[in-house]
């Protein structure tokens, strides 16, 4: 909810805050569309689109007004696919490189991310969602792209990783300079990919997967399973 807050203070409240709801028309929405385009990605455009509409869908169901013309704005094109930049060698060459790094803190998180968790749900964990004694973590709403809450098993590897660590107050992982959250993995990467030998544009974010190009060719679990996972 904050973040959607800062969203609309940043994006939408110069344009549509002195309007109200039921004189805007879809003109006036592909307007500001096309300007931001001039700055933010096609992607990041629809993202503010489908945040103004799911405005219009509450006025509509509270009877505030009748129409939702964000529906017929011309949205922006683009390509959301990537291909997954490693062969079947290189993806397990990574693996094992992650989970036998030489630096602790980012052999941690790393191992954590090849559990399927995006980069900022892992690093803004805090000690409170985590149960030790049920063995699960919980990730709230307000950090999943699910945008509800989401519970998960502590696998082994992760009680390994947990109970190892000494300080269980606040972020679980910390910044080894300021104590506070991490806020950038970048450098820590370069260099797990650098041992690795992989020299392929390969995002974090590749790592879930990395998790399936593994999960199907080493274990008998179907297309259907995997993507589950």
């Amino acid at each position: 909810m904050i973040n959607k807050k800062s969203v609309y203070n940043c994006h939408f409240k110069a344009k549509f805050d002195n309007l109200k709801i039921n004189t805007i028309q879809t003109f006036n929405i592909q307007l500001f569309a096309n300007e931001l385009l001039k700055t933010k990605s096609p992607k990041s455009v629809d993202n503010y689109l489908a945040d103004l509409s799911a405005l219009w869908k509450f006025a509509i169901k509270h009877k505030i007004t009748t129409n939702n013309p964000v529906t017929l704005v011309d949205k922006p094109k683009y390509d959301n696919t990537r291909e997954y930049p490693l062969d079947f060698e290189e993806s397990k060459r990574l693996f094992k490189t992650i989970i036998n790094f030489k630096e602790p803190l980012y052999k941690q998180i790393f191992t954590f991310l090849l559990h399927g968790r995006r980069m900022n749900e892992v690093l803004s964990l805090t000690w409170d969602m985590v149960d030790l004694e049920k063995r699960t973590y919980s990730i709230g709403f307000e950090i999943n792209k699910a945008k509800r809450n989401m519970t998960y098993e502590i696998t082994d590897e992760l009680y390994d990783i947990f109970t190892n660590i000494e300080n269980k107050t606040g972020y679980i992982f910390k910044s080894l300079v300021t104590g506070e959250k991490i806020k950038n993995l970048r450098w820590a990467w370069d260099r797990i990919l650098k041992e690795a030998g992989i020299s392929k544009n390969m995002r974090i974010h590749d790592l879930r997967h990395l998790i399936g190009e593994i999960s199907l060719n080493e274990t008998d679990n179907s297309m259907e399973v995997v993507a589950a996972i």
